[in-house]
């Protein structure tokens, strides 16, 4: 059976001393991933709630195991690897349901009852004053270059038009800043 690959790491942050291991390099499995990398740092600050870190090195996110990282940059596993750890961001809770998941790339807020974005996710979203998302424009399929309120909704119903990556325009109707549906 063939020995598995160690590599020398030593960890460090930026994290106020409660989060700081020793400087001496410790071996790992080159196996680790992002997941078992926060195990051993875990471990080492012996939490009594654990934390989920990430991890970078030379500022690249670590988001392969620790072999296909020192493969990729053609680094040996015999040098030692300064690997740096920050607390991982949390996946959104519930009251980040119907935020955007890629960048936002067009916006408008002109319309005194809410604020409207497109976003390269393919999907456009009319928010209300406070920032809650009142409704979603599906049928892009692909990120919208730009999205404007129209002026003059029939009925108080709120008008939107948006265009795409995917060439087309679409005029939406909002009504009660709920629900949207594509204006054909």
């Amino acid at each position: 059976m063939a020995e598995e690959v160690q590599v020398l790491c030593r960890f460090v942050t930026r994290l106020p001393d409660q989060y700081r291991v020793t400087a001496t390099p410790f071996a790992v499995p080159a196996r680790l991933t992002r997941y078992g990398l926060s195990e051993v740092i875990n471990h080492l600050l012996d939490l009594e709630e654990p934390q989920p870190f990430d991890f970078l090195v030379e500022r690249q996110l670590v988001r392969s195991s620790l072999e296909k990282l020192l493969a990729a940059k053609g680094l040996s596993a015999e040098s030692t690897l300064t690997v740096e750890y920050i607390p991982a961001v949390s996946p959104p809770g519930p009251e980040a349901q119907g935020e955007h998941t890629d960048w936002v790339s067009a916006l408008d807020g002109s319309d005194s009852r809410c604020v409207v974005t497109g976003s390269q996710d393919g999907v456009g979203r009319v928010w209300s004053s406070k920032g809650k998302c009142r409704g979603q424009l599906v049928g892009h399929t692909s990120g919208i270059s730009a999205i404007a309120v129209v002026p003059g909704g029939e009925g108080g119903a709120l008008r939107v038009i948006s265009g795409g990556k995917d060439c087309v325009g679409r005029l939406w109707k909002v009504e009660g800043l709920e629900g949207a549906k594509d204006v054909k």
